[in-house]
C-alpha cells in the first residue's frame, strides 16, 4: 500500500472522526434543550403548587436535571477534548468551549430567575421584584442569543465536513 493512498484513508477516517464527534455534539445540545424544556415545565407546575408548594417533587426533578446535565456536559467535554488533542483542531473545540461557558452562565440564570418568580408569587404586595424578573429574562435572552450564534458558527465552520 503506498504512503500516499494510507494517508488518504487516514484523512478520511480523520474526517469522518470530526464529523461523528460534531454530530454527537449537536445531538447532546439538543438533548440538553430538552432537558431544560422538562426542568422549566417541572417548575412551573411546582409554582401551581403556592402556598404549599409540593418542593418534594421539586426536589427530585433538580436531582435528576442535574445528573442530566451533568452527564451532557462530560460527554460534550470529553468531545471537546477529542477535537483539540486527537484531531487538532482547535477552532471547532473552542466554539464548543464557549458554548459550555454559555450554557454554565444559562444554568445560572434559570436558577436565578426561577427563585425570582418564586419570591413574586410569596411576596406579591413588592412589586419591584417583577422588575428583576425582567432583568434576569433580558440576560437570559442575551445568553441564549450568545449560545445560537456560536451554534451558527460551529455549523458553519463544520459545513464542508
Amino acid at each position: 500500500m503506498s504512503s500516499a493512498f494510507s494517508a488518504l484513508i487516514y484523512n478520511n477516517s480523520a474526517h469522518v472522526d470530526v464529523f461523528s464527534a460534531v454530530k454527537k455534539f449537536q445531538q447532546l445540545q439538543e438533548e440538553r434543550v430538552h432537558v431544560y424544556h422538562l426542568f422549566n415545565e417541572g417548575h412551573k407546575i411546582y409554582l401551581g403548587t403556592a402556598p404549599q408548594y409540593e418542593f418534594k417533587r421539586f426536589r427530585d426533578l433538580v436531582q435528576q436535571t442535574t445528573q442530566d446535565f451533568k452527564r451532557i456536559s462530560e460527554d460534550i467535554i470529553a468531545i471537546e477534548k477529542r477535537l483539540r488533542a486527537e484531531f487538532g483542531k482547535g477552532n471547532l473545540a473552542d466554539y464548543i468551549a464557549s458554548i459550555q461557558e454559555a450554557e454554565k452562565h444559562k444554568l445560572e440564570l434559570t436558577a436565578q430567575l426561577q427563585l425570582a418568580k418564586q419570591t413574586v408569587i410569596d411576596y406579591p404586595d413588592e412589586p419591584e421584584r417583577e422588575i428583576k424578573i425582567m432583568e434576569l429574562k433580558q440576560r437570559l435572552r442575551n445568553v441564549v442569543d450568545r449560545i445560537n450564534e456560536h451554534l451558527e458558527e460551529l455549523r458553519f465552520e463544520t459545513a464542508d465536513l
